[in-house]
């Protein structure tokens, strides 16, 4: 299954790029249509300031039915709740390992929820 990373720049982090050798990185304001087509989990950092819940609301329309998992920099539980109850079927740290993230793929892939211990 494809990863598609998504960021404020387009950035590509070692950690992802070490889970997932032929992720795709876009841009977080990149039209909705431009993403590639066919399954794969999408994954987005989310910006600083940006509530959870409106990163959510804002790309849920371009996703056409595929799962989308929140990177947060600061990640909090508050935070992953509102994901969570806003549609994201993840919320994890955005610098996690990648044997982490291959987890979170795993169990996303398999229609489970990614959740951290704490919740």
């Amino acid at each position: 299954m494809r990863q598609i990373f998504l960021s404020s720049d387009a950035r590509t982090r070692p950690a992802w790029l070490e889970a997932f050798p032929e992720l795709i990185t876009e841009r977080l304001d990149m039209p909705a249509a431009a993403l590639p087509d066919g399954r794969a989990l999408v994954w987005a950092l989310l910006p600083a300031g940006e509530p959870a819940a409106a990163l959510v609301d804002r790309l849920r329309d371009g996703l056409a039915g595929r799962p989308l998992l929140l990177l947060a920099d600061l990640p909090s539980e508050d935070e992953a709740l509102a994901a969570l109850a806003a549609g994201a079927c993840g919320y994890c740290n955005g610098h996690a390992a990648p044997e982490v993230l291959l987890q979170v793929a795993l169990v996303v892939a398999n229609g489970g929820i990614w959740v951290g211990q704490g919740l």
